[in-house]
C-alpha cells in the first residue's frame, strides 16, 4: 500500500488522460462516519456536495456499494442519478433500473430460520443491534463490553454452525458486526467488475476509482487490480494500491477529481 497524496501527481496524470471515471464508494466508514447504531449513520456534508456535482457531470458514474439495504441506501442518499449496491453487491439499481443475484429456494429459507435463531440473542444480549435487509441479515455488537463480545462470539458460532457446514450461509466480520448472507459466489467486487466491462468499450476504457475502508471492501480492490483502489486506513495486508487517513481525505481525493475533469 502507497500513501495516496505521496503519489498524488501520477493519479492527476490518469486523470488528465481520461474522458469518463466511474467511482465505487462504500458507504460506512467511507463516506459517513461509523456511529453507535447504524440508524444515525449520515453522509458526510462535504462528500454530499461532491456527490451533488458528480451526479451532474456527464463524463462520471458514480455508484455506492455497500452492505446496507436498498431501501436504506435510497433513504440514506436522496440523489436520484447515483446508482446504488445493496447487500455487498447481491441487489442494485442502475440506471434507474433494478437488478439482483438469483438465489435458490434453500438459500432463502436458510436466512429465514438463521434471524429467527439469531432474534434470540437479542434477549441475552439487549444492546446488540440486528438489520433484516432481506437477502442477508446483519448483526452489530459494536455497544458491548469485551466480556460480552466473547460471549456473544461463541453463542454465534454455535448458531451459524450447522449452516456454514452446510454451504447454505456464509459470515462476514467486519468492525463490530456480523453480516449473514446466502452463501454464493458472488461479492461487492464481482458486481463492480461487471458494471465496468458492461461500459468498457474498444474506444472508451474509463478510469475506475474504488474506495472502501473495510474487509468486504478487499474484495473490490482485489478484482478491480491495477485500478486506482484506496482504503481509508492502513491496512498492510490490504489489496488496495493506496490509503489514506480518514473520511476528511476521502473528501478532499474527490474534490481534487472533481476539480481536476471539470
Amino acid at each position: 500500500m502507497k500513501n495516496l497524496w505521496k503519489n498524488i501527481n501520477s493519479i492527476n496524470d490518469l486523470l488528465d488522460k481520461k474522458n469518463s471515471i466511474i467511482i465505487f464508494l462504500d458507504f460506512d466508514g467511507t463516506i459517513s462516519p461509523i456511529v453507535s447504531s447504524p440508524k444515525k449513520a449520515k453522509i458526510d456534508p462535504k462528500i454530499k456536495k461532491i456527490l451533488e456535482k458528480f451526479v451532474n457531470t456527464p463524463s462520471v458514474i458514480l455508484m455506492i456499494i455497500s452492505g446496507r439495504s436498498l431501501e436504506d441506501l435510497r433513504q440514506k442518499i436522496p440523489l436520484e442519478t447515483v446508482n446504488l449496491a445493496a447487500n455487498h453487491g447481491l441487489e442494485w439499481i442502475r440506471d434507474g433500473k433494478y437488478g439482483c443475484v438469483s438465489l435458490k429456494h434453500e438459500y432463502i429459507h436458510s436466512l429465514k430460520s438463521m434471524k429467527l435463531s439469531i432474534g434470540n440473542l437479542k434477549k441475552l444480549f439487549p444492546k446488540i443491534i440486528i438489520e433484516d435487509k432481506k437477502l442477508s441479515v446483519t448483526l452489530h455488537y459494536r455497544l458491548l463490553t469485551n466480556h460480552q463480545t466473547v460471549n456473544l462470539k461463541n453463542q454465534f458460532k454455535e448458531i451459524i454452525k450447522k449452516y456454514i457446514d452446510s454451504n447454505l450461509l456464509e459470515v462476514i466480520y467486519g468492525k463490530k458486526v456480523f453480516d449473514i448472507r446466502p452463501a454464493v459466489n458472488w461479492t461487492k467486487g464481482d458486481l463492480a467488475k461487471l458494471i465496468v466491462s458492461n461500459i468498457t468499450t474498444k474506444k472508451n476504457k474509463p478510469l475506475v476509482i474504488c474506495i472502501g475502508d473495510d474487509k468486504t471492501d478487499e474484495d473490490m480492490f482485489n478484482k478491480l487490480n491495477g485500478e486506482i483502489t484506496i482504503r481509508v486506513g492502513r491496512k498492510n495486508d490490504s489489496k488496495s494500491r493506496y490509503y489514506v487517513s480518514d473520511i476528511n481525505d476521502v473528501a478532499k481525493f474527490l474534490q481534487l477529481v472533481y476539480k481536476t475533469i471539470v
